[in-house]
């Protein structure tokens, strides 16, 4: 097979025009942004290389899985679809009611300004005109608030159920990375023998 099996035509070309100029092969290698030995390597050699890098990669989403960022950074949270969802406040209430007549009262208008003259709306009413949103919301957020106890207590049930099938797994974890750090000694001594 050809030892240049793995590079583009342009690169190719490239490395036609290097040897036709007379540079070396380690000229060539780095006018196509590589080592010289990608050059001159066979796919089949390649191989090995490629394997350990797939290895080295596994290892590293394996890892990045556990990992735990320094302070001052935080890992991002996913939220959980099954959780209660938080309730609207008593403006975004009262904009629910009143979106509607004002898109037929200024059909022209963006969203943008709608939300504006909304927010105007809302800072004229009185005390009296915002006193039933106002008890919505509070119902709702008391609704809210029974729900996502409920739905704590519910996770805690969960975690602490799947606490000895999790135990399970981290034991595995722990024996696949002793391995792993075996795996890394072994290619390390191997490195220092290919070395010598």
């Amino acid at each position: 097979m050809d030892p240049s099996g793995d590079l583009s035509d342009f690169d190719r070309g490239q490395i036609v025009m290097a040897r036709r100029l007379g540079q070396s092969v380690s000229e060539t290698a780095r006018l196509v942004g590589c080592s010289r030995s990608a050059v001159t390597m066979s796919s089949k050699e390649k191989g090995k290389f490629e394997d350990m890098a797939k290895g080295d990669k596994m290892r590293y989403e394996r890892r990045m899985k556990n990992f735990i960022p320094p302070k001052g950074q935080k890992k991002k949270q996913i939220k959980d679809p099954n959780a209660p969802k938080r309730p609207p406040s008593a403006f975004f209430i009262f904009c629910a009611d009143f979106q509607p007549k004002m898109k037929s009262e200024h059909p022209g208008l963006s969203i943008g300004e709608t939300a504006k003259k909304l927010g105007e709306l809302w800072n004229s009413s009185s005390v009296e005109e915002k006193e039933p949103y106002q008890k919505k919301a509070a119902t709702l957020k008391e609704k809210y608030n029974k729900d996502i106890t409920s739905y704590r207590n519910k996770a805690k049930v969960d975690t602490s159920s799947s606490a000895a099938a999790n135990d399970k797994v981290e034991d595995d974890n722990e024996e696949v990375q002793e391995k792993e750090e075996e795996n890394d000694n072994k290619v390390e001594e191997n490195e220092d023998d290919d070395d010598v």
